[in-house]
């Protein structure tokens, strides 16, 4: 098994090349996502059960702009389709930081 020094390196040798590829960037969103699943940061993991004490239902996400994506949310709690655009926004960091400034600039305006 991989250990936790062993990714680090690793992501540490992708992150220090000077001109990184497709491949790289590949390999380092790869580093990532093993280092997430197999040594996930302490704050991650909860000792609270996975449903609520509300009284009230979740509030249900009301988006449809007529694309395959609001189709996939339509009916979701925000609670479950948050965690899945972390981790997509995590990935387009990686492979497409320009990108990913633009969106982050159009969500803090």
């Amino acid at each position: 098994m991989i250990t936790e020094q062993d990714l680090q390196a690793a992501i540490a040798e992708c992150q220090g090349v000077s001109k990184p590829n497709r491949e790289t960037c590949m390999m380092l969103a790869a580093f990532y996502t093993i280092q997430d699943h197999l040594y996930p940061p302490n704050n991650i993991i909860s000792k609270e059960p996975n449903y609520s004490y509300a009284s009230e239902p979740a509030e249900q996400v009301r988006y449809d702009s007529g694309s395959e994506f609001s189709e996939a949310i339509r009916e979701r709690d925000i609670e479950e389709i948050l965690p899945i655009l972390d981790e997509a926004m995590d990935a387009v960091k990686t492979l497409l930081p320009r990108l990913y400034n633009g969106i982050m600039r159009k969500l803090t305006e």
